[in-house]
């Protein structure tokens, strides 16, 4: 069955397509179903790997604490053990931020990085399923990949504003706000998210660093 093993947990995935690694992060406490509207056209264009975070979906729960530098580490451990080089990483929400960390923090490789309906402010509470994460806005400087942020306009959980601060931390990313979205960007706009996340690929090899990508640390 197709899993990948990280230290405590077993991470559920599927593969889709041929071409430029394309990893695929939900939000939420959903599973890879919530990239259902996408996946056929991403995988026309790239290898799409979409993957169910550790305690949702088919993904097992595993030991540790849910947090961003868990998340990170098994989004490393995967792209580790389906030997991805240099995958083009796409977050959304939770996922966006969980991206956002894998870079600052040097986890792993890396050639690009998708942002959609993220953000870079921290937030914690004790709410049930909310998992705390830290300001990062005075990280956004270490993202060295060529980098798209995704938002919807009408999105009423991280307003507009937040996506323009990541776009503006990040040096050279693009901004691409999509009409009559909200959070659920990817589901609400299916066309248009699907649409700029093809021409940023189309377009990869041309941008300022997307041949060096991000190497990242050497996980023992």
């Amino acid at each position: 069955m197709p899993y990948v093993t990280a230290a405590d947990v077993r991470l559920w995935y599927e593969e889709h397509g041929e071409g430029t690694p394309l990893v695929l992060l939900h939000g939420g406490w959903v599973d890879l179903g919530s990239w259902q509207p996408n996946i056929p056209a991403l995988a026309r264009a790239a290898r799409v790997v979409a993957y169910d975070r550790r305690g949702c979906g088919r993904s097992t729960r595993g030991t540790r604490e849910h947090s961003p530098k868990a998340w990170a580490a098994d989004l490393a451990e995967l792209v580790r053990g389906l030997e991805l080089e240099q995958p083009v990483l796409l977050g959304l929400s939770y996922g966006a931020m969980t991206v956002l960390r894998y870079l600052v923090d040097g986890a792993g490789p890396a050639r690009a990085a998708v942002l959609a309906s993220g953000t870079a402010h921290g937030f914690a509470g004790s709410q049930p399923g909310l998992v705390s994460f830290p300001e990062m806005h005075d990280r956004l400087h270490e993202v060295r990949v060529p980098t798209l942020v995704l938002h919807g306009e009408l999105d009423p959980v991280f307003p507009l504003s937040h996506a323009q601060e990541l776009a503006a931390g990040i040096a050279g990313a693009e901004l691409v706000s999509i009409e009559g979205a909200g959070h659920g960007v990817n589901w609400e706009q299916p066309d248009a998210f699907n649409h700029a996340v093809l021409d940023f690929l189309a377009r990869l090899d041309g941008l300022p660093g997307a041949q060096a990508g991000q190497t990242g640390a050497t996980l023992s």
